[in-house]
């Protein structure tokens, strides 16, 4: 199932919105991690410490690219650095992410946001030596 494209004339939420006119006010004090293929970004992860946990933001690759492994790498990436729980949402319909999260331990949880269709995800702390299971 895909979801059409915004229409010209529908403006994100604001708090969304205010992600994409400042972003570096947005994501102050997060960790970005940006995916590369010869030279050109084509992914990017961005995490920030929300209490006791690591959420990560935001998870996005080129669809050009997508099945190459950018999303694998990139949520590796931020699985590496973040020892303890990591949490995240999606939307129920993108099944590939749904699955690609399962694959790294995530379960989902209770929500934490009350948007209808989004899937509220939790991976447990990793205990010593242990990071992503790619």
């Amino acid at each position: 199932m895909s979801l059409p494209p915004l229409e010209q004339e529908e403006e994100l939420p604001p708090k969304y919105q205010a992600e994409v006119d400042h972003p570096e006010s947005a994501f102050e004090n997060a960790s970005v991690y940006l995916a590369e293929i010869h030279d050109e970004a084509v992914g990017v992860a961005i995490a920030k410490e929300v209490g006791a946990a690591t959420e990560i933001k935001r998870l996005w690759s080129d669809p050009q690219v997508r099945g190459r492994g950018v999303g694998s790498a990139l949520l590796d990436a931020v699985l590496r650095e973040s020892p303890g729980v990591v949490r995240l949402s999606v939307w129920d319909w993108r099944t590939q992410a749904r699955r690609l999260y399962e694959s790294r331990g995530f379960v989902a949880v209770p929500s934490w946001d009350e948007r209808p269709g989004l899937v509220c995800m939790e991976r447990a702390a990793s205990g010593p030596g242990e990071g992503s299971t790619a």
